[in-house]
């Protein structure tokens, strides 16, 4: 008797849950047989993310135009302020004193290094004067024959 009892009131549940489940398809159902109302919201959703899209790419070529174009002059002063830089660098010894201090040896510098990076020049250079020639000497300026011969 207890098991028939228990064996409907399952049965119920079941039931139950089927019919639930049963709503929940025709729902779903109801909805994804609108199409026009689903493509019309795509629609709408693919205008305004193309919209925004626009507008953000529009902004970086503005601020690309603003930068290279408007702004050219300054950044161009202070990229070639920056290609120039004296950087002393100390000796690695101090001054040789006598008991008396009278300096015996003094620090001299060993070398003078200087880098011109103006290769537009070079090469205009090059061009007037036919290519190298045998020499470098009239690229960068000298007289041939003022270059020492090896």
């Amino acid at each position: 008797m207890q098991a028939d009892a228990a064996l409907a009131l399952q049965s119920a549940y079941v039931k139950e849950a089927q019919v639930q489940v049963l709503d929940m398809m025709r729902s779903r159902q109801s909805r994804i047989k609108n199409y026009l109302a689903e493509n019309r919201l795509f629609t709408v959703r693919s205008i305004v993310a193309g919209i925004i899209a626009a507008v953000l790419l529009l902004s970086v070529a503005g601020r690309l135009f603003y930068l290279q174009v408007v702004k050219y002059q300054y950044y161009s002063t202070l990229s070639q302020g920056n290609s120039v830089r004296n950087e002393p660098i100390p000796p690695s010894r101090s001054l040789i004193l006598d008991r008396h201090g009278v300096v015996l040896a003094n620090n001299q510098p060993a070398f003078n290094l200087e880098l011109v990076r103006e290769p537009k020049i070079a090469v205009a250079v090059l061009v007037e004067n036919g290519g190298f020639g045998g020499s470098t000497a009239a690229v960068w300026g000298r007289n041939p024959s003022d270059t020492p011969r090896r």
